[in-house]
């Protein structure tokens, strides 16, 4: 990681570095640049439960997509869609098919909607 990171991610598993840095409005390639251990843009290096720099001192993230004007609770699963506006936080042992009962939607929009679930939709982050 670089000496003047300014801020810093907590990588969760399954983060991505793609995903990681379009949650937070950087590029891939200034993610890898800011984070050398990472085997640049593949990315083949990032561990789980570690800190990721995000932003050194001195950059002002810009967004790579335009929002909703939602503001996104964090944390949040990386490629979780950018067009979200409504938000749950998943309980330990809640499953997919809770959140499809609970607020009337398909399994297929889940996935959609949070990639992170994986085909199976078992891949959802308690407390995220």
């Amino acid at each position: 990681m670089v000496s003047n990171c300014g801020a810093f991610y907590f990588v969760k598993p399954g983060d991505t570095c793609a995903g990681i840095a379009e949650a937070k409005g950087i590029t891939a390639s200034q993610f890898s640049a800011w984070n050398t251990g990472i085997d640049g843009e593949q990315c083949g290096g990032m561990w789980a439960d570690v800190y990721a720099c995000v932003s050194v001192v001195g950059h002002t993230p810009t967004p790579v997509a335009p929002g909703n004007g939602v503001t996104t609770p964090e944390p949040v699963q990386a490629g979780m869609t950018t067009r979200c506006k409504t938000f749950h936080l998943m309980e330990p042992q809640e499953t997919c098919s809770d959140l499809a009962q609970r607020y009337g939607i398909t399994m297929e929009e889940i996935k959609a909607w949070n990639p992170g679930a994986g085909s199976q939709c078992v891949g959802l982050w308690a407390n995220a």
